[in-house]
């Protein structure tokens, strides 16, 4: 629903994302709201990364979040 934007660092495994700033548009309903609730808060809780292929995988004390490109 919203633009976000963070400043980060990192080496080759260990990765901190610094506050997020984000628009505060309103979304279309509440699931997309809760849903990304839970990407920012996991994305600000994000401690470790890793590359395989086309995976990005973004790690945390409370999970996983998971990008893909086409090949």
């Amino acid at each position: 629903c919203n633009r976000c934007n963070a400043a980060w660092s990192g080496d080759d495994t260990a990765l901190t994302i610094q506050p997020i700033g984000s628009t505060k548009m309103a979304c279309a309903d509440q699931a997309a709201t809760d849903q990304e609730t839970l990407y920012l808060s996991r994305l600000q809780a994000t401690t470790a990364y890793m590359i395989e292929g086309n995976t990005l995988t973004l790690t945390g004390p409370d999970g996983a979040l998971v990008f893909h490109t086409k090949p």
